[in-house]
């Protein structure tokens, strides 16, 4: 399962391994930049909090300028994931539309 879902991040965009040094490098997370999508995940509690993720997306966001991309679309972020919302909105994103159950956040990037 997890094997399928790492295929279909490759396919869908550009996918990370996210590493922090500690003493030494270790994996704590990944992340995936796409035009309709950015999961980020820091798996490892014990480095959530410290910006990890901001300084990872905001450099995305950076890599996706020198690619001439317009805007980045995230489709689905769940109402109740305040840790993503307040994550992206820090970075730039706009809730543009909802549902139900999520919300839609876009950056223009030109």
């Amino acid at each position: 399962m997890i094997r399928a879902m790492y295929k279909d991040l490759s396919n869908r965009g550009q996918f990370y391994i996210v590493e922090y040094y500690d003493t030494m490098w270790i994996s704590i997370g990944d992340v995936t930049l796409a035009k309709d999508t950015m999961p980020i995940v820091i798996g490892n509690s014990r480095y959530r909090g410290k910006g990890i993720a901001k300084a990872v997306v905001l450099h995305l966001l950076q890599l996706a300028r020198a690619s001439k991309w317009e805007k980045i679309t995230l489709k689905e972020i769940y109402r109740d994931n305040l840790a993503s919302q307040k994550l992206y909105q820090s970075c730039g994103f706009k809730k543009i539309s909802e549902n139900d159950e999520s919300f839609i956040f876009e950056i223009r990037l030109q």
